[in-house]
């Protein structure tokens, strides 16, 4: 998969949220990645905000898109 199927399937998954409160699952899911890795992230303190609601957890999309953007790496081409 290239670049560029990536970044479509990225897309596609954001549009397919619309509630600004997703479940593990759905998070999982936005940022292409296992339903188990988030809570390993949890524990270790390094994954995206979460919100606690009684004992449900769930993410805010903005918060899922800052854990996005601060994982971006800008590569500069060495001339």
């Amino acid at each position: 998969m290239n670049q560029e199927e990536i970044s479509t399937n990225v897309k596609a998954n954001r549009q397919k949220y619309q509630s600004d409160l997703m479940t593990t699952k759905e998070a999982a899911h936005y940022l292409g990645t296992s339903e188990g890795t988030l809570p390993i992230w949890r524990h270790r303190g390094v994954g995206p905000e979460f919100v606690r609601i009684g004992r449900n957890i769930r993410y805010r999309r903005s918060a899922l898109d800052d854990f996005i953007e601060a994982g971006t790496v800008k590569t500069v081409r060495n001339s």
